[in-house]
């Protein structure tokens, strides 16, 4: 491990980059393990990666805290990365001292990869055709094992980096997760509990408002096609759709594949182990997390923001571009196939006449004919002031800032 990629605050005198090096090489055996359950090797894309590494650290501290809560001397390493925000969420990664920046897990171990510190684990770059440059960001990213021998050989008799009682602890892990799909190691890595989960939907709806702003803002200046970072309506739109369809899979999409691998994990450990009291300890049922009432509110907060979303988004593609192409098309029909959807979500019985098919009636002209553009963005500005008005999010954020 070199040393100019550990903080200096993280450095222990006599232990330089020991936790750094023991994670890494954890990591990659648990890669080892999925990746070598088949006949075919397999690769992990580069979102279910990081939450495998996100999953697995989560576990390994709890058990290490288990150690001291007993007040016996670990026999375990700390992960010692650290969460850092990232696009749609929080990844672990390490801020270098050589450049102030943070450098998260993937890129880490690419880096690593090129430079010979590690060669456990394959990171295989998205290769970018626009820009003629490989993305190691970007969530086609692949990871894949680099490990060709037997574990207990490569690891135990070749390398010697863990002891006994790690080994084995990590041997138990990788026995378990090599049974997960992709799907599952993605969700258990996302979801932890219910604070945790209705952070991450919020964290996705307070960025989609910011995306529905700015391209309202832009759709509706005549002259002012694009904003000074130069993205346009359209661009502000789909990225809106993005954030809030992650808030809709968070909110309740997951839940199924969640408690499918809570299911398959837990039914792989060892009675006695003491992996189970820290897998029961840091990951909660489905039912725990999803059956609460802040998380039921942010179901239909969700659908209300994507199905707002697929409409401005409709309306922005028209509005930028006369000359629609092929695979663009499907996101119109998406678009008016939401505005109906969009009177039901936010009907108020009080004021009934406010919510008929006159509602819509503007944005379907502009949809079909690119006609009265100007009667499309008023009956839309109407509906998402009532939608955005009938969601709880916010004042659940409050409740979680007291």
């Amino acid at each position: 491990m070199a040393d100019e990629i550990i903080p200096k605050e993280k450095i222990v005198p006599g232990e330089v980059g020991k936790n750094y090096a023991k994670a890494h090489r954890m990591f990659g055996v648990l890669l080892y393990y999925w990746c070598t359950n088949t006949d075919v090797r397999r690769s992990l894309g580069s979102i279910p990666f990081d939450k495998l590494v996100t999953f697995s650290s989560r576990l390994w501290n709890e058990l290490e805290s288990i150690f001291k809560r007993e007040k016996k001397i670990s026999p375990y390493f700390h992960v010692p990365h650290e969460e850092f925000p990232g696009k749609h969420g929080p990844g672990y990664g390490i801020i270098p001292v050589n450049t102030g920046k943070v450098k998260y897990i993937g890129e880490l171990l690419y880096d690593q990869q090129g430079s010979g510190i590690q060669q456990d684990i394959v990171a295989i770059p998205h290769e970018d055709i626009v820009e003629h440059k490989k993305n190691i960001r970007h969530e086609s990213t692949m990871f894949t094992t680099g490990l060709i021998h037997p574990i207990k050989v490569n690891i135990m008799e070749k390398a010697e980096i863990f002891n006994e009682v790690e080994y084995q602890t990590i041997e138990e892990i990788g026995n378990i997760i090599r049974h997960l799909t992709e799907e599952e190691m993605r969700v258990l890595g996302t979801h932890e509990n219910t604070d945790q989960t209705v952070h991450a939907i919020i964290f996705e709806l307070e960025h989609w408002e910011e995306l529905i702003k700015k391209a309202l803002n832009l759709i509706e200046n005549e002259t002012v096609k694009i904003d000074d970072s130069g993205k346009s309506a359209y661009w502000y739109a789909q990225e809106a759709v993005e954030y809030a369809s992650e808030a809709v899979k968070k909110a309740s999409l997951n839940m199924l594949a969640y408690k499918e691998g809570w299911d398959r994990f837990f039914r792989h450990l060892s009675m006695d182990s003491i992996l189970k009291e820290a897998f029961i300890r840091k990951q909660k049922k489905a039912a725990e997390i999803w059956n609460e009432l802040r998380i039921k509110k942010l179901i239909i907060d969700a659908e209300k923001a994507l199905t707002l979303s697929n409409v401005i988004r409709a309306i922005c593609l028209i509005r930028q571009n006369g000359n629609l192409r092929t695979e663009k098309s499907s996101q119109i029909k998406t678009g008016k196939e939401c505005s109906f959807k969009l009177l039901q979500l936010i009907k108020n019985p009080f004021q009934p006449e406010l919510f008929n098919g006159n509602n819509i009636k503007n944005i379907h002209i502009y949809l079909d004919q690119k006609m009265n553009f100007e009667g499309a963005l008023k009956d839309l500005k109407l509906i998402r002031t009532i939608l955005s008005e009938s969601m709880e999010w916010k004042e659940i954020s409050n409740q979680i800032k007291k």
